[in-house]
């Protein structure tokens, strides 16, 4: 029953990758060529290409180095928010389990749980891209970030199946809104001969930290002593990131 299940989880992502709108990337700036002898204003002196995020000295270009590309753009603040995002989603997930046993739930009962969670944190993927563009990557982001605690509060309720579902599920979907917009605007920051680079910082620090909260996330459930004030405190962090992606 459980492999059947992670089975058709599959299937789903395989359909929605298909599906999926791959922009084609900007081409990189090797690629473009740029006369120096016809800006006459700028020649010899180093200038930015806009939107591609290398040097151009002359007739040469220059890669930035991570030190200058994590000075000179937003990607610390970018890589945080992600950061925010999965640890939130990822103590909620990772500790479910314990109060579903100590309510009475079974284990398969758990495993519908976080099919469903799994569901919720990427079928919006067909549609989040467009709310994104419509409404701005920092307002869906703050809606993300306040979907936890509505997800959390379902927990509040009571501890029957259908609250740890419904919760659970909500608090994916916000993992997808508050994650996503972060995530592809790291892609708008570098060229494509610094990607390598960025994703890895930006990627080696998110997993870094995920890995770190993933591990500790049940001593500190049974410090707390209680899955309630163990949801009280995803709640204040998520109320405050969403407060803190609109400044």
């Amino acid at each position: 029953g459980n492999f059947l299940q992670i089975a058709l989880m599959y299937v789903v992502f395989a359909t929605l990758a298909f599906f999926a709108d791959f922009k084609q990337p900007m081409a990189d700036s090797d690629d473009v060529r740029i006369v120096v002898d016809d800006l006459s204003l700028v020649e010899r002196q180093e200038i930015t290409a806009a939107g591609e995020g290398t040097r151009i000295d002359g007739n040469a270009t220059t890669e930035r180095t991570l030190w200058e590309i994590i000075k000179g753009t937003d990607l610390p603040l970018l890589t945080t928010f992600q950061c925010l995002s999965y640890n939130i989603m990822a103590m909620y997930m990772g500790q479910l389990k314990l109060p579903m046993a100590a309510s009475g739930h079974s284990v398969d009962s758990y495993t519908y749980a976080l099919t469903a969670h799994m569901l919720g944190m990427f079928l919006p993927g067909l549609f989040s891209g467009q709310v994104i563009n419509r409404f701005g990557t920092w307002s869906t982001t703050a809606v993300g970030f306040l979907l936890f605690p509505v997800g959390g509060s379902m927990f509040l309720i009571n501890d029957s199946l259908a609250m740890f579902v419904l919760g659970i599920t909500i608090v994916g979907i916000g993992w997808n809104f508050s994650f996503v917009g972060p995530s592809a605007e790291v892609s708008k920051i570098c060229s494509r001969a610094e990607q390598s680079k960025v994703v890895g910082f930006n990627d080696g620090i998110m997993l870094l930290t995920v890995g770190i909260f993933f591990m500790t996330a049940s001593k500190i459930y049974i410090a707390v002593g209680s899955w309630n004030v163990f949801n009280y405190i995803l709640i204040g962090f998520s109320v405050f990131s969403a407060l803190l992606s609109l400044l």
